[in-house]
Parts: structure tokens; C-alpha cells; sequence
């Protein structure tokens, strides 16, 4: 147990994170014991109350780890982009990425996402949702602005659509426990959707 020891705090508080998104992906993440955290860290329970105060402070910290490296991987993925329909595109592709290369998040965000309530950890979750989805109605409202997408469409309902196709792909990669399987049935998901929404001439 001697790893995590004589490390800086903010160098052990990251390995704690890191402990936990490890620990979701091989288990459910409401069956993860502070115990089991110490223990891959290579602490004492106690000395991982050290650096958060509880397991509800500590799971908080692991979701804006995945929130900030989601939505930073988003953002740069849509800044490349030259459309709305292009950038609605590159969101779509780069989460089904970051999902399937940090198989822990999805199963993370989904079980705090079910778990709900109002703790510390939930707030974390829904508050990346809300930013998510945000940064894709921003896209939407642009394509329909600039007549990419259909005029008759709800913005609303359009982007919960693609949020609703991307937990679905990560939910089928984990039941099947093959995180490949969301990037391989990935463009085929979009397409239907591109269909769907997209002007045709």
C-alpha cells in the first residue's frame, strides 16, 4: 500500500479521482466502497478523508474530471468545424470517443444521473447535462438559422435526441461489454439523424 504515499495533495487527490473513474469501469459504480478506493490508491481510508471530506465530495471530483475533459474534447472537435450540421457531427463523435476511451465516465455520469437527489455529486452531473445540451442547441439554433435544418423541427427536442443516441450507444457497449461496439454502430446513429434534420435540396 505504499504508491500513493509522500505524494502532494493535489497529486494524491488526482489519484483518487483517477481510482474512481478506474473503479467504474470494471464495476458498478454504486457498489464502490471508499475501502476499495483506498485500497487502489494504496492509502488508508483515513488518509483518503484527508483530501475530501466524504464519498459524496469524492465522486463530485471524479464528474468534473469527466466534465471538464468531455466538454474540453467537445468544444475542440466543434471548433474545427464549418457548419452548424458539421459541428452537430463532430459533437456527436468525439463523445462516443471520450466514451469509449474513459469507459468509467459514461458508467459514473449514467449512475449519478439515476441516483439523482440533491447532492453534491448529482448537482455535478446535471449541471454538465445542462452544458452538453446547451452547447448543442447553440449548434441547432445556428443550423436553423442558416437553413441547414428543417424549420419544422423542436431545437429542444432535436437535442435531446442526440444526447438520447449517445447514451444509448454507451449503454449497449457496456451491457455487451464491448466498448468498440458504440464507435462501430456510431455513424450509422448519425445518419439516421442527419436525415432526419437536414435541409435537402
Amino acid at each position: 500500500m505504499a504508491k500513493g504515499r509522500g505524494l502532494p495533495a493535489e497529486e494524491r487527490r488526482a489519484m483518487i479521482v483517477d481510482a474512481v473513474l478506474e473503479l467504474s469501469s470494471e464495476r458498478d459504480p454504486a457498489e464502490i466502497t471508499t475501502a476499495a478506493i483506498a485500497e487502489r490508491v494504496g492509502v488508508t481510508q483515513g488518509a483518503l478523508f484527508r483530501h475530501f471530506p466524504n464519498k459524496e465530495s469524492v465522486w463530485s471530483a471524479a464528474l468534473e474530471r469527466v466534465a471538464g475533459m468531455m466538454l474540453s474534447a467537445v468544444e475542440g472537435s466543434v471548433k474545427r468545424t464549418a457548419s452548424p450540421l458539421e459541428g452537430l457531427e463532430a459533437a456527436f463523435f468525439a463523445t462516443v470517443r471520450f466514451a469509449t476511451s474513459h469507459p468509467g465516465a459514461p458508467r459514473l455520469l449514467l449512475s449519478e444521473l439515476r441516483r439523482g437527489g440533491e447532492g453534491e455529486a448529482s448537482l455535478v452531473a446535471r449541471s454538465m447535462m445542462l452544458r452538453y445540451t446547451g452547447l448543442l442547441r447553440e449548434l441547432i439554433d445556428e443550423g436553423l438559422e442558416r437553413g441547414e435544418i428543417r424549420s419544422d423541427v423542436q431545437p429542444d427536442a432535436v437535442a435531446h435526441f442526440l444526447v438520447g443516441a449517445v447514451q444509448g450507444l454507451a449503454i449497449q457497449s457496456l451491457i455487451g461489454g464491448d466498448v468498440g461496439m458504440a464507435v462501430r454502430n456510431a455513424p450509422g446513429a448519425f445518419e439516421i439523424f442527419r436525415r432526419g434534420v437536414e435541409v435537402r435540396s
